[in-house]
């Protein structure tokens, strides 16, 4: 693993621990809100709890790739597995923002700002970012999990 796809991965564990943080300082602000008056939830609403909760298998996926695919003894690849609903909730994690951010500027319409325009802007990029390296890692997981157990099978013919 590269020196980028290091400073890529936990730039992306730091950026998904403060979204999921936000997300569910306000579902608890909702909720506590809600208690003492009559709220419903909206379609928005159910949206952030799905990013929230994608948010923290996500944060997992990270911690968990990055525990398996710094390993420098290849072995212990087969040994450490990365659960396919973690690569899910880095897929989910990523597309529910960007669909987050997008219902959200079409709800405001004109009405943002330039500054706001750019806070949405960055954040469908983050949301990008997180499915190309999840992409970007379970292809490496993929070539990793290939590569010994080509070398087990030179082994055994030896």
């Amino acid at each position: 693993m590269g020196i980028w796809s290091k400073i890529s991965k936990i730039t992306l564990l730091v950026i998904s621990v403060v979204i999921t943080s936000f997300l569910f300082y306000s579902i608890l602000k909702d909720f506590l809100k809600g208690l003492n008056e009559i709220k419903q939830w909206n379609k928005t609403s159910y949206l952030i709890m799905v990013v929230a909760l994608s948010g923290l298998a996500t944060i997992l996926y990270h911690i968990q790739s990055i525990l398996v695919l710094w390993r420098i003894n290849k072995s212990l690849i087969r040994k450490r597995r990365i659960h396919d609903i973690l690569w899910i909730s880095a897929f989910i994690f990523g597309s529910s923002i960007i669909s987050l951010m997008i219902s959200m500027m079409l709800r405001a319409g004109v009405h943002l700002s330039s500054e706001e325009h750019f806070i949405y802007l960055a954040l469908i990029l983050i949301g990008l970012w997180h499915i190309i390296e999840a992409i970007k890692t379970r292809k490496r997981y993929k070539r990793y999990l290939n590569h010994s157990k080509l070398n087990l099978d030179e082994i055994g013919q030896s």
